[in-house]
């Protein structure tokens, strides 16, 4: 029983479809190989996802401006 809501996977099916939507909307590539991956470049990249995260502060220099080029 969900008290008035829709079973979880129902929503959580519609956000993967409203979010594949706009990908496919926005023509963002869907894959690595569509980005120039190739699969030689594979351990690398699995490597350097799966190193420590360093703390890093999003706006280090904290702008006072912020100008768009």
């Amino acid at each position: 029983m969900y008290l008035g809501q829709a079973h979880p996977n129902l929503e959580s099916s519609k956000a993967v479809g409203a979010i594949t939507r706009l990908i496919e909307d926005l023509n963002l590539p869907t894959n690595l190989r569509s980005m120039g991956v190739k699969e030689g470049d594979l351990p690398e990249i699995a490597k350097k996802a799966c190193r420590p995260l360093k703390s890093v502060t999003i706006l280090e220099k904290q702008p006072t401006r912020i100008c768009w080029r």
